[in-house]
């Protein structure tokens, strides 16, 4: 298999027999997906990279509150309405 280009992310196979996608964030933080398949881990990779490039929020953690929910939805929306409706 050739070696995927820079900041494609990458995808391996763990010792446990799980499959792990790793991306970079560009911050210098990188994230982790997991998952039973290659083709799992594969597809979550590519639509973590399409919202990275799209500047939308990295897929979230699913034990996140609806406090830090809101705070980023709020950060991602408020540039694109009226000072007043903030």
């Amino acid at each position: 298999m050739p070696r995927r280009g820079h900041n494609e992310g990458s995808i391996r196979k763990r010792s446990d027999g799980r499959w792990e996608a790793m991306m970079s964030l560009g911050d210098g933080k990188r994230k982790s997906f997991y998952g039973e398949t290659r083709q799992e881990v594969a597809r979550r990779l590519t639509e973590a990279l399409r919202d990275l490039e799209k500047g939308l929020p990295i897929v979230r953690d699913e034990r996140q509150t609806l406090a830090p929910f809101l705070e980023s939805w709020l950060e991602t929306i408020a540039p694109t309405l009226d000072t007043r409706t903030v």
